[in-house]
């Protein structure tokens, strides 16, 4: 269970909490942080951090999508902690600004059974969203 930002606020360590909580004994909680500057005062107190600086992800092995990291190639801090750490069966990945107004844990187990490559909560077409900016990319 891959939590990924590149933010950091109180609010969002209480809900990668409330994450860690929901995933006991179904997995690992993460707290991946694309950053160069993390509270180290925190870094004891947030259980399973993987650090991330922009050099960690200036070099991929595979293309950008745009020029910037944020917005256009968000995904590259999910396949670096990837990379670094194969040796899971799944991968969730949870961006910072997701929420579930109700319980995380009632919704992993309702998800776990699927046998699906990928599971995502949007995808549209072109003609259902023609002015989504990476359609140009």
């Amino acid at each position: 269970f891959v939590f990924v930002t590149h933010l950091f606020s109180h609010a969002l360590l209480r809900e990668y909490r409330r994450i860690v909580r929901a995933v006991d004994g179904l997995g690992t909680a993460w707290f991946v942080y694309q950053g160069e500057e993390f509270p180290r005062s925190l870094q004891r107190k947030v259980p399973n951090v993987f650090l991330q600086t922009r050099q960690d992800l200036a070099a991929p092995e595979y293309p950008r999508i745009a020029r910037a990291l944020y917005p256009g190639s968000t995904h590259f801090p999910f396949v670096n902690f990837f990379s670094s750490h194969p040796e899971y069966d799944r991968y969730w990945m949870i961006e910072y600004d997701v929420r579930i107004s109700g319980d995380w844990r009632g919704f992993f187990l309702e998800c776990a059974s699927i046998e699906a490559d990928l599971l995502t909560a949007h995808i549209n077409t072109y003609s259902s969203e023609p002015d989504w900016f990476f359609w140009r990319a």
